[in-house]
């Protein structure tokens, strides 16, 4: 995650930290009709809430992000919550990865929100939220530390698909000099650009 490394640099200018807050935006259609359906895009909003209410919702990215900034600062995890909400069209959308017309009154895309709180007294706040873009909407990456001194970092036009696509290909020899094992986020070295010559 660019976002883990991009974050703890940051906080190495921060004298305290109180809180830290995150907001991703991503366009689901960037990614295909698997991410889409695992989105329920396109399900009526009450379709939707009784979907979650019966069988819960899967943690996104957000957890394991904030899991390993926290431990990469040396803090301990106290409490961790998380929760969903829809976000539903109030006109009717296009949604390429599907192939289809989202109605009003169905969704578009989630908010998943992870909030951690730690021994230490610091709490961590990242919401991500992936929906259907407009026109004229890109993704973008907000980051705001409440401390001392109080800090702000915004990514605009973000090209998300890209980078996440980078750091897979750049995490390939990290991958084949690690140890045998599962290995957490926090333990990987920060990423780095791979320079290749093309043949």
């Amino acid at each position: 995650m660019f976002w883990l490394n991009q974050i703890t640099t940051l906080l190495g200018a921060a004298h305290r930290i109180e809180r830290v807050e995150g907001h991703s935006v991503w366009n689901v259609d960037d990614y295909g009709p698997e991410v889409a359906r695992h989105l329920c895009i396109g399900m009526p909003r009450a379709d939707f809430e009784r979907h979650v209410a019966e069988n819960g919702w899967p943690e996104f990215v957000a957890r394991q992000t904030l899991e390993a900034m926290i431990a990469r600062l040396g803090l301990s995890v106290d409490r961790i919550s998380s929760s969903v909400t829809p976000l539903v069209a109030d006109v009717a959308v296009d949604c390429r990865a599907l192939k289809t017309r989202v109605a009003v009154g169905s969704l578009i895309g989630t908010v998943d929100t992870t909030t951690v709180t730690t021994s230490e007294g610091p709490s961590f706040e990242f919401r991500m939220e992936g929906r259907i873009h407009r026109n004229g909407e890109t993704d973008s990456n907000t980051w705001r530390i409440v401390g001392e001194p109080d800090l702000h970092l915004r990514n605009d036009n973000v090209p998300t698909r890209f980078i996440t696509c980078s750091t897979m290909v750049n995490r390939i020899v990290d991958v084949i000099q690690a140890p045998p094992g599962l290995i957490s986020l926090d333990k990987l070295n920060a990423p780095s650009f791979r320079h290749t010559i093309a043949v």
